[in-house]
């Protein structure tokens, strides 16, 4: 995959690959706006087992 720590493109189904752990909430929400409208994307997200997603050192 090409790209950064940040935003990868996948070669395979030319999707981007957003790492959410280092992207702000902003970019974390914009991101969801995106998937919400319709838009194909691949996000990864690392959940706790109390089921809060953590973005960086946020949770959601």
């Amino acid at each position: 995959m090409s790209g950064d720590d940040r935003i990868k493109l996948c070669g395979k189904c030319d999707l981007e690959v957003i790492n959410t752990l280092v992207l702000s909430d902003a970019e974390v929400r914009h991101a969801l706006l995106r998937v919400q409208n319709g838009e194909r994307v691949c996000m990864r997200f690392f959940r706790r087992a109390d089921g809060t997603f953590i973005t960086g050192n946020r949770l959601f």
